[in-house]
């Protein structure tokens, strides 16, 4: 009785790398094995191109993409954002100031937009100190500071006022705001100075911003 010698498969190395027997060596019984095998391989291969991602990593990907998209309007606000107002310092020099005989006062608040203009300052002329507050568009707000008129009404004078807004503060400051021959107007005096204010045409300040403006005059020193 002859036997045959059992020939074993050789194997070879696929580009995929994956160990498979050279078929020219092998029966069709041994070919179908190796088939059904390497199957077995690919199907979980395609099981792990299938995994779905966990809840933890969908946040983190959701997240980064809200992140991305908000980023422009992000920046955009930082970059368009309200500027704040310039703090108000004393626009008087030591010289004007050595020249009356009154106090000068300042304001501390001018509507959004609105500066005063260090050039507009004058020197003392006829006992009045004279200067003004530019806004956009060319607005304009007028001040003058005098010693307190010792013959002059001023409340009697404010009385003049339409739409007529008044206010006293520490017990000598009187305020009074209104419009007078179309333009806005504002009153300011105690028992040492008189202030007077009014608006160029065209300019848009209403009465109850210009008792904000009194309300916020700072002695100078």
């Amino acid at each position: 009785m002859s036997t045959r010698p059992v020939t074993k498969p050789k194997l070879t190395r696929s580009i995929d790398g994956i160990l498979s027997p050279d078929t020219s060596e092998v029966n069709k019984r041994g070919q179908h094995k190796v088939l059904v095998r390497m199957g077995t391989q690919c199907r979980r291969l395609g099981r792990l191109l299938r995994v779905r991602p966990s809840k933890r990593t969908l946040v983190i990907f959701i997240a980064g993409v809200v992140v991305i998209a908000a980023a422009p309007f992000v920046s955009g606000l930082l970059v368009h954002k309200t500027p704040k107002h310039t703090p108000i310092t004393n626009p008087f020099t030591v010289r004007v100031m050595a020249s009356v005989k009154f106090s000068l006062y300042y304001p501390t608040y001018l509507p959004t937009g609105f500066h005063i203009n260090p050039e507009s300052v004058t020197e003392p002329q006829g006992g009045v100190v004279v200067f003004d507050a530019l806004g956009p568009n060319n607005q304009k707000i007028f001040m003058s500071e005098e010693a307190q008129p010792a013959t002059f009404s001023v409340a009697g004078y404010d009385l003049k006022f339409q739409d007529l807004q008044q206010y006293t503060a520490h017990g000598d400051q009187f305020m009074a705001t209104g419009k007078l021959r179309g333009v806005t107007v504002g009153s300011w005096s105690d028992n040492n100075t008189w202030i007077l204010m009014n608006s160029v045409t065209g300019t848009n300040v209403s009465p109850s911003q210009f008792m904000k403006i009194l309300k916020s005059l700072r002695l100078s020193y």
